[in-house]
C-alpha cells in the first residue's frame, strides 16, 4: 500500500481494522461522508497515500439512484455534486469512475474538477447498456457543465 499514489475504490474499513470490525463498530448504521472522513485521513496517514477516492450511492429504487464521490488529497476533501440517475445498466460503472478519475488526474485537472469529471463518467455509464462507457471526454464535460439542462447531447 505504501507504493500506491492514488487509491480508488478500496473500502478503508477493511484495511484499517482487523476485518474492519473495530472501525465498523464506530460508525452509525447509515454512515455519512462526514463519518468516513476521519477513516480516510487515518488510511492516508498510515499508508502515506497521496489521494483516495470513494463513490457513494443512495438507492431510491431498484432503477433510480443518487450518486456522488469524494476525493481526498491528504489535506482537503473534494465532494462531487450529487447526480440522480435512472439505471439502464450498472455493469462497468465503477470502472468508468476509475478511468474518469485517472484520466482527469493525468490531465492535471484541479481536484474538484477531477472528482466531478469522474462522477460524470460514473453517472452517465449507468445510462448506457453494456460493460463499456463509450462517451468521449467532451460528452462528459458537456454533462458536467449542463447537468440541469435535462438533456444529454451525443
Amino acid at each position: 500500500m505504501e507504493d500506491v499514489d492514488v487509491c480508488i475504490g478500496i473500502e478503508p474499513l477493511q484495511v484499517l481494522g482487523e476485518d474492519g470490525k473495530d472501525i465498523k463498530d464506530q460508525l452509525p448504521n447509515n454512515p455519512t461522508v462526514e463519518d468516513y472522513k476521519p477513516i480516510i485521513k487515518e488510511f492516508q496517514k498510515r499508508f502515506n497515500s497521496n489521494q483516495l477516492a470513494m463513490t457513494f450511492r443512495k438507492s431510491l429504487s431498484v432503477n433510480r439512484n443518487k450518486l456522488f464521490a469524494l476525493l481526498s488529497d491528504g489535506n482537503n476533501f473534494y465532494q462531487s455534486t450529487e447526480v440522480e440517475v435512472e439505471i439502464v445498466d450498472r455493469v462497468g460503472a465503477g470502472d468508468s469512475f476509475y478511468s474518469g478519475l485517472i484520466y482527469s488526474l493525468i490531465s492535471n485537472f484541479e481536484p474538484q474538477k477531477a472528482i466531478d469529471f469522474a462522477t460524470g463518467c460514473f453517472a452517465l455509464k449507468h445510462t448506457l447498456e453494456g460493460d463499456m462507457n463509450l462517451l468521449t471526454a467532451a460528452d462528459i464535460e458537456q454533462f458536467i457543465n449542463h447537468k440541469d439542462a435535462f438533456s444529454i447531447k451525443r
